[in-house]
C-alpha cells in the first residue's frame, strides 16, 4: 500500500508507470466529533461501533455517544464484548462495566460456592 497525498492506494506497482494511473483511490475522511485516542474498535449485532480508549465512545451510524456521559466510569476502556441479551461488556481500566440497555451497572458480585 502506497500513501499519496492523503490517500491510500492499493495495488501492484508497474515500473515507470504513475502509481495513481493504475491503482484504486480510497480517500480517508475525517469523522466529525469522533474520540481521538481509539485504541479498540467493536460492532455489535445491531451495527453500532463501540469505540475504546480514554474516551469511550458509541457509534450508531448518525453519531457519537460519549459513554461517561451515560455513567461509565472514567478511565481507559480496552475491550468490548456482547452477551446473548445484547448486553455490551467493557473491560476498563476501572475493571468491568457490563451495559444493559437501561443504563449502566457494575457486573453481579459471584460468591464462591462453599
Amino acid at each position: 500500500m502506497l500513501t499519496i497525498s492523503g490517500r491510500a492506494v492499493f495495488g501492484v506497482p508497474v515500473a515507470g508507470a504513475a502509481p495513481a494511473a493504475l491503482c484504486q483511490q480510497y480517500p480517508f475522511l475525517a469523522v466529525p466529533r469522533s474520540p481521538k485516542s481509539v485504541t479498540t474498535l467493536f460492532q455489535d449485532s445491531r451495527g453500532r461501533l463501540w469505540l475504546g480508549g480514554p474516551r469511550s465512545a458509541c457509534f450508531d451510524g448518525t453519531r457519537f455517544f460519549f459513554l461517561g456521559d451515560y455513567g461509565l466510569p472514567s478511565g481507559e476502556s480496552y475491550d468490548f464484548s456482547e452477551d446473548p441479551s445484547g448486553a455490551i461488556w467493557i473491560g476498563a481500566e476501572t475493571g468491568f462495566s457490563v451495559s444493559p440497555m437501561a443504563g449502566w451497572s457494575r457486573p453481579p458480585r459471584v460468591s464462591p460456592s462453599a
